[in-house]
């Protein structure tokens, strides 16, 4: 059973490498290889716990993920892998773009 995903157990992982197999999104795009052929490379740059969380099990929080430029991914839901977490898909977003390549954004309610 995967552990639950919180933003401690995030927290943890902070300038670890996320791999996105790109033959297996989830949200049905179309493949996008990169020069290695099919899986990108995401860096987690910052966990950021969200507002109040009520009533809610867990408290919310977001995650940020710096990727080179090479390739784009689309906004939608792509299966992530870590050597230490059962992440599974996640739904993720673009937010910038730099001279070092893209941002991303996942959040978690």
């Amino acid at each position: 059973m995967p552990e639950e995903l919180t933003h401690l157990l995030f927290e943890k992982q902070i300038d670890t490498e996320f791999r996105i197999d790109l033959n297996d999104s989830s949200d049905g795009h179309p493949s996008q290889p990169d020069e290695s052929g099919s899986n990108i490379i995401l860096t987690l740059t910052e966990v950021k716990p969200l507002g109040n969380h009520g009533g809610q099990q867990r408290q919310p929080f977001s995650l940020l993920f710096k990727a080179p430029t090479s390739t784009m991914l689309q906004q939608g839901t792509y299966h992530l892998t870590h050597s230490d977490i059962d992440i599974g898909p996640l739904f993720i977003v673009p937010v910038n773009q730099t001279e070092y390549g893209y941002l991303y954004e996942a959040v978690f309610n």
